[in-house]
């Protein structure tokens, strides 16, 4: 597989990825994405609740994180639910792809 720059071709370091191999990678990159914002924001909501009870401790804050963490797997899953196919991938020269 040859790589076409500047127009001077090369080899590629990439290997070839199909639209469904795409698509994947595409989710788990908007999960992750979704997935940092929610913890962020729960952890945020988590540490101003402990602050404001006064209880002012190291292992009270790494258990709030760690429960905003896996408290926002399921705000994850519920937001990528809701956006369903809003975002999908266009190779080039392929038809765009629509929303049912």
């Amino acid at each position: 597989m040859t790589c076409v720059k500047d127009g001077v071709s090369g080899p590629s370091y990439f290997p070839p990825v199909s639209r469904s191999q795409g698509t994947y990678a595409m989710g788990f990159v908007m999960m992750m994405a979704v997935h940092s914002l929610a913890t962020t924001v729960l952890m945020g909501i988590g540490l101003v609740a402990v602050l404001g009870a006064g209880l002012v401790d190291g292992y009270v804050f790494l258990a709030v994180i760690a429960l905003a963490f896996v408290a926002a797997l399921p705000v994850t899953w519920i937001v990528l639910r809701m956006l369903g196919g809003a975002v999908a991938i266009q190779d080039e020269g392929a038809a765009p792809l629509r929303r049912p």
